[in-house]
């Protein structure tokens, strides 16, 4: 998800370094049972690239939703995406909950809620079914579509390099022609 993230906040990749970095500091002084100052200090930063990170991911998740919408259901299994934050989205929510959850996370030795546990929820729209329990080629199907939708995104307003790799693997007749028709259209340079 971070790296398609990247399509609409080219500094996504900063702020989910920034992220990792002062967990991994507020790892070391809860472990080490650091001054509470210090502790205040790192998960104010935590919490500041933490909201960013979780608002980027929401905006992906709502731009590929729509741009997914818009697909017939057939032939393809059209994907529904939902995105489900690991933690309060919102900077002052998220550093309570931080100092809040200091024993807990202590004791696990991580940090048990914030972005870091945020979860990319992929469904067929048609059934509700998971993409983890539908066929190889329901998941592949799936999984093109998003690609196809990030990659309208993407390219919005500049020209873009679509890369795939045995893309037409695991596609009956059908979808393969459907697929093909539909690169064709888009306005991405196809490898």
């Amino acid at each position: 998800m971070d790296r398609m993230a990247l399509a609409i906040a080219p500094d996504h990749a900063r702020r989910v370094n920034a992220l990792e970095t002062a967990l991994r500091e507020r790892g070391k002084l809860l472990d080490s049972g650091g001054d509470p100052r210090w502790l205040d200090a790192v998960e104010a930063q935590a919490a500041d690239h933490g909201a960013a990170v979780a608002h980027t991911r929401a905006k992906l998740v709502a731009h590929l939703a729509d741009e997914l919408s818009a697909l017939p259901p057939e032939p393809f299994a059209r994907p529904a995406l939902t995105y489900r934050p690991g933690g309060p989205t919102d900077e002052t929510a998220l550093r309570a909950e931080l100092a809040r959850t200091r024993p807990r996370d202590r004791a696990a030795g991580r940090a048990l809620t914030g972005p870091q546990r945020d979860e990319l929820l992929v469904e067929m729209a048609s059934t509700g079914q998971r993409a983890a329990t539908c066929s190889t080629g329901e998941q592949k199907a799936m999984l093109i579509a998003i690609t196809l939708a990030h990659g309208v995104l993407a390219a919005a307003g500049r020209p873009s390099i679509l890369l795939l790799d045995e893309v037409a693997a695991h596609l009956d007749p059908l979808r393969r022609a459907e697929l093909f028709r539909r690169l064709a259209q888009g306005k991405a340079q196809v490898w």
